[in-house]
């Protein structure tokens, strides 16, 4: 079974934050391409938030968070 949550994780070689999803309490799954960037605890992609319930990530995950 798929669990998914909600994340807001830091891209360090673009430098940007962005919105995401985990997979599986593991992988980390790209918003805005859809690719699997790597695996929770990863240092080029640091999760910064875990989402306890779905929120509107659009501007996360295209960059434009303020």
């Amino acid at each position: 079974m798929n669990n998914f949550k909600q994340i807001r994780f830091y891209d360090t070689e673009n430098e940007v934050e962005l919105g995401g999803f985990l997979a599986d309490n593991k992988y980390i799954i790209c918003g805005c391409c859809g690719t699997v960037l790597g695996e929770k605890g990863d240092e080029d992609y640091p999760i910064l938030e875990i989402y306890q319930e779905w929120v509107n990530l659009s501007d996360c995950i295209i960059g434009d968070e303020a």
